[in-house]
């Protein structure tokens, strides 16, 4: 039988990676876990100017049917969005908004080491088995005083039916 997971233990391995990271630029300002007790997205337009490298990672919920499914485990694929925020403003730079997409850029790449593809080995001594792949590019949304980096990937892992 395989070794089954769930989007929690998962979710909260790759929270506690990309807490790890040591961003290459500005590095006294960590990436820091949103509590989800709250809208990330709200809370961070709400106070801007102290929500550099906030992140939160939630699954969308499986957008498929099981691939393997009996009466012990099934096999899901589901996708994890990951959302940094970043405040729109000159803190990067005299070159502000290019500074900004190569704090952006770097710590992507930081955190797919960690968490995405690359990262299989710390991921996968954090959790069971579970295959992380990019479903789409790295998105930059700008949305008022605040910009998200945001990284989706498709986690497939096997989960228990009892």
């Amino acid at each position: 039988m395989p070794v089954t997971t769930t989007p929690r233990a998962i979710r909260e391995a790759m929270v506690t990676l990309i807490e790890s990271v040591t961003p290459a630029q500005h590095a006294a300002f960590l990436l820091r876990a949103h509590r989800e007790a709250v809208p990330f997205r709200a809370s961070c337009e709400a106070a801007a100017g102290g929500c550099l490298r906030r992140f939160s990672v939630r699954f969308a919920g499986a957008s498929e049917p099981p691939l393997v499914n009996d009466t012990l485990v099934q096999e899901i694929v589901d996708t994890a969005v990951i959302e940094i925020a970043y405040p729109t403003d000159a803190r990067f730079g005299e070159n502000a908004l290019t500074a900004l997409d190569d704090v952006i850029d770097s710590d992507a790449r930081l955190i797919e080491a960690k968490v995405g593809p690359p990262g299989y080995s710390a991921f996968a001594s954090l959790v069971a088995p579970a295959v992380v792949s990019w479903t789409t590019p790295i998105a930059r949304e700008v949305e008022g005083p605040v910009t998200y980096s945001v990284i989706n990937y498709t986690v497939a892992y096997h989960r228990s039916l009892t």
